[in-house]
């Protein structure tokens, strides 16, 4: 979405829900958090765990977005190393440096940041984003996000690859 931004000026909601979440990075983020505390002192071993976990991640998602929603929300056709263009190299690199990123930098700001409340607090807090998130699950279920920029494109910003529609 910031490539997006950056480059066109304008902001589109890249993912398949309506809120401010892209579930894809979430489950990524916090299952680099979860799964990857053991390691966190080796961090070589974190970013090509990283790459290996989001790589699967992401082929799973594009598999079931495709399989079952019948939408491409990404297509990596000709990017270097893809595979059935649901993942690539340069994604899966990216998604190594960026859950790094997520592990030893952000993660610890947000935990210092939620200390801050009470443990009250953060349950309504946690229950409101909950509460938003399922409910815009439902309404995207009836009412997904697809559309010019989202499912349908007509070059990456960053490789300038052509892909007309991906629908």
């Amino acid at each position: 979405m910031a490539i997006h931004l950056l480059e066109d000026g304008i902001f589109v909601n890249r993912g398949p829900l309506f809120g401010p979440w892209l579930p894809i990075y979430g489950v990524g983020g916090t299952l680099g958090i979860i799964m990857l505390k053991k390691m966190i002192d080796n961090p070589l071993l974190t970013f090509f765990t990283l790459i290996i976990m989001c790589s699967v991640i992401e082929y799973s998602t594009g598999w079931f977005l495709e399989t079952f929603l019948h939408e491409k929300y990404w297509d990596y056709t000709g990017y270097f190393g893809n595979i059935q263009g649901r993942v690539c190299m340069e994604g899966a690199l990216a998604f190594g440096f960026a859950g790094c990123g997520g592990i030893y930098i952000l993660a610890p700001m947000v935990d210092d940041f939620l200390k801050r409340f009470t443990r009250k607090t953060q349950a309504i807090i946690c229950s409101v984003l909950i509460v938003l998130f399922v409910c815009d699950m439902v309404y995207s279920k009836f009412n997904p996000n697809v559309g010019k920029g989202i499912t349908e494109y007509t070059s990456c910003p960053i490789t300038g690859i052509t892909d007309e529609t991906n629908n």
